[in-house]
C-alpha cells in the first residue's frame, strides 16, 4: 500500500498509521495521552513498540517523501504525533533524522536551483557579448 498507484491509498494509509502504532505499543484497551504527567511513565509492549520503531517508521520514511502533498500531509502529521509516543531516548535516533534529511534534501534542492540560475544567466550573459 505505501508504493500504490493510487495517492488517495497512499495518503489514507499514512493517516491509518498513527492508531495502528498506537494500538501496537501499548498493551491497553485505552491508548494513553500522548502528554505525559510528571513521575508518569508508560508501559509499553515490547514487540509492539519494535514493529512501530522498525517496519512502521520505514514506511513513514517513504511516505514523507511521497510526490503528492496531500500524502507527504499526513504522514508529516503522523509523525509528529507519533513522536509524541516514543520513548524519550529514541526520538534523536529514530524520528529526528527523517525531518533532517528532508532539510538538507530541501537545502540541496535550493542550492542546485541556484547553481542551475546562475549557469543558465552565465550562458545567456555569454550569448548576449557574442
Amino acid at each position: 500500500l505505501v508504493s500504490d498507484a493510487e495517492s488517495i491509498i497512499r495518503q489514507h494509509l499514512a493517516s491509518q498509521l498513527l492508531p495502528l502504532s498506537v494500538a501496537c505499543m501499548f498493551d491497553t484497551p485505552n491508548p494513553p495521552s500522548p502528554f505525559l504527567k510528571e513521575g508518569e511513565t508508560r508501559k509499553y509492549h515490547a514487540q509492539g513498540y519494535k514493529i512501530v520503531t522498525s517496519s512502521i517508521l520505514n514506511h513513514l520514511n517513504n511516505l514523507v517523501v511521497d510526490s503528492d502533498v496531500d500524502v507527504r500531509k499526513a504522514a508529516s502529521d503522523t509523525l509528529a504525533t507519533l513522536a509524541l509516543y516514543i520513548k524519550q531516548e529514541d526520538i534523536a535516533p529514530m524520528i529526528l533524522p527523517i525531518p533532517l534529511r528532508l532539510a538538507h534534501e530541501q537545502k540541496q534542492r535550493q542550492g542546485n536551483n541556484l547553481v542551475s540560475k546562475i549557469e543558465k544567466d552565465s550562458v545567456n550573459r555569454a550569448e548576449d557579448l557574442r
